[in-house]
């Protein structure tokens, strides 16, 4: 995928120098760690519609802007065209599809603005005015202090010059108790009703889901405004396209936290295709890759690309998007007393030590009948990359593939790069 993957690559390779003369085999000249990959070439539009060829046309998996899912729901709303958006679902982790339907929808909570992520050791997801953060304790979501987070990463600069919100006020409350604290923030509210009826309609606890007034009600000119922890209130002044003379919006906590770049996991702010897509559009495409030692399939369309460096051919498929690629190998004798689970470990082992490897499951299987392990994997650093790691053992021989992509469209591409390397095959030559 263009030169995403040189430092994945490279890796790889390491791990085989530092593992080979461990299990019996020949080493090798170490490779220079440059230019493993052809120059980069300009990468067309990202997603499964644009870097798979199926047998159905590339459409959503309807003609309404969102629909049902297996325990949740799918929204394109916000991803931006083509079927792209967000799924809103219940699962072990959390029931972000139930606490969305409680809190009252679109209309209460927006549209969701993200994938799922970690902040701050919780599961968490932005929706236009809001950021789900799921507690399992009470089995419930709170919303994060959002605006409090912008203050203390010194965004209120950018919060008044381009969405006219208020600073937060200096509170003197040093010594209070939190009862009398809580009434005085709340009696901001009482010069201005339609904001104070507009925070008291929250469902549930008004405190709870709007966090305490941060600020006194100020004038910005076209509306009045009351910051709080979690949203910001605005009563207009006059009729606006999106609002009457006297009415009460809750500005787009979520969306401004994403424009003010405070969220700590971009690729999770990437729409995707709906994971009920595939069905829709139809079986993948593929094409076989065939030699003298082996013979696997890969997306139709995609590149086959080869460049030697030390003496040593490196090959791999690459996408029309230059998003994701598959990467293979040569087979490389071992000796006879290679075992496959001490290469994986010494394997897995060498990539941790360079930094920025970071290996995720680990599936012992067979594939076509030869002992194999998977090694799901992610990197980090200016060029991060997600992907399966894939050794198969025969006799003495060891056979490596590898799938891997960009991490923003890594969920979508999963399944189908995983049924490439699942129909690896060792060619015997009598």
């Amino acid at each position: 995928m263009d030169r995403r993957c040189v430092s994945v690559i490279w890796l790889v390779i390491l791990g085989f120098i530092l593992t080979a003369c461990e299990g019996g085999g020949d080493a090798f000249k170490m490779p220079q760690a440059t230019s493993l990959l052809p120059p980069a070439k300009a990468a067309g539009p990202r997603g499964l519609q644009y870097d798979f060829q199926f047998s159905g046309p590339a459409q959503s998996a309807s003609s309404a802007p969102d629909w049902n899912i297996p325990n949740g729901h799918f929204f394109t709303q916000t991803g931006g065209g083509k079927g792209l958006g967000y799924a809103v679902v219940d699962d072990e982790q959390a029931k972000f599809w139930s606490e969305f339907n409680r809190l009252g929808g679109v209309q209460a909570v927006g549209y969701p603005a993200s994938q799922r992520f970690q902040w701050d050791g919780f599961t968490v997801q932005v929706f236009q005015r809001v950021i789900f953060q799921w507690h399992p304790e009470t089995a419930q979501v709170a919303f994060v202090n959002v605006f409090d987070r912008l203050h203390d990463l010194g965004k209120d600069d950018f919060l008044s010059q381009t969405k006219s919100i208020p600073p937060p006020k200096a509170w003197n409350e040093t010594g209070q108790a939190w009862g009398t604290i809580v009434q005085n923030r709340l009696a901001t509210l009482d010069t201005h009703p339609a904001i104070k009826k507009a925070y008291q309609a929250a469902v549930g606890d008004p405190v709870q889901a709007n966090g305490l007034p941060t600020s006194d009600v100020v004038d910005e000119g076209a509306f009045y405004a009351l910051r709080a922890q979690r949203v910001v209130f605005q009563e207009w002044k006059q009729d606006e396209p999106w609002a009457k003379k006297g009415e009460v919006t809750v500005a787009l906590g979520g969306d401004i936290a994403k424009e003010a770049g405070i969220l700590p996991d971009p690729s999770a702010l990437q729409p995707t295709l709906a994971p009920n897509v595939q069905s829709v559009l139809g079986a993948v495409a593929f094409a076989q890759h065939s030699d003298e030692e082996k013979q696997f399939n890969y997306p139709a369309g995609w590149t086959a690309v080869t460049v030697m460096r030390d003496n040593m051919a490196h090959n791999y498929y690459q996408s029309p998007s230059g998003a994701a690629s598959i990467y293979y190998l040569a087979k490389y004798g071992m000796g006879p007393n290679f075992k496959l689970p001490d290469f994986i470990s010494g394997f897995v082992k060498a990539l941790v030590a360079q930094g920025n490897f970071y290996p995720e499951k680990q599936e012992v299987t067979q594939i076509n009948g030869h002992p194999a392990i998977l090694q799901w994997y992610s990197t980090t650093g200016d060029r991060p990359t997600k992907g399966i790691a894939m050794v198969i053992q025969a006799g003495d021989n060891v056979y490596y593939m590898g799938a891997m992509s960009d991490p923003d469209v890594w969920s979508s591409y999963e399944p189908i790069l995983l049924q490439c390397l699942q129909s690896y095959q060792v060619v015997s030559r009598q």
